[in-house]
């Protein structure tokens, strides 16, 4: 199995948690880093609720080689952020088993989930898993102050995400 885990993150929390799977799947990472700078939670949350797409920073949307791709996101306003959203529309995801993650400030959001689903489906791919991943709570904590926290519960995403994926490390 060759992985790629591919992550968009805000605040920084998304990052950590995806290094730490990515650790426990021995595979790379890819950030999709946004060309607009979303400084406010409500901009940032508006620009999902209309599903825009973003300007990626050295957009990388290779998907070949892989077998398995793990498509880590923050959920704002039960919508996907826009650079997530570009990489959608952008990546070939035919024929891919795929593992979706929402980081949410909660432990569960599904009716962003099975839209995240419906996207990746509608491009062809094989969704194994779509898992919640609690992250940060903005405005209550940074994701430095909850760093440890944030790398064993990657660790155990990534375990999971073997678990799911069929297959052993």
């Amino acid at each position: 199995m060759k992985p790629l885990v591919v992550f968009f993150t805000r605040e920084g929390s998304t990052r950590i948690l995806a290094q730490a799977a990515a650790e426990k799947l021995q595979c790379a990472t890819r950030e999709l880093v946004d060309t607009k700078e979303r400084k406010s939670m409500p901009s940032a949350a508006f620009s999902a609720l209309l599903r825009w797409k973003a300007k990626l920073q050295n957009p990388d949307f290779s998907t070949e080689g892989f077998d398995l791709l793990v498509l880590m996101t923050p959920i704002w306003a039960s919508n996907l952020p826009p650079a997530m959203n570009t990489f959608l529309a952008k990546a070939s995801l035919q024929g891919k088993n795929v593992v979706l993650v929402g980081v949410g400030a909660g432990n569960a959001n599904p009716n962003a989930l099975e839209k995240f689903q419906g996207v990746a489906k509608k491009k062809g791919a094989n969704v194994v898993a779509a898992l919640d991943c609690l992250g940060i709570q903005l405005m209550k904590e940074t994701a430095s102050e909850q760093e440890d926290a944030l790398k064993e519960r990657g660790t155990k995403l990534g375990e999971t995400i073997l678990e799911k994926a069929g297959t052993e490390k």
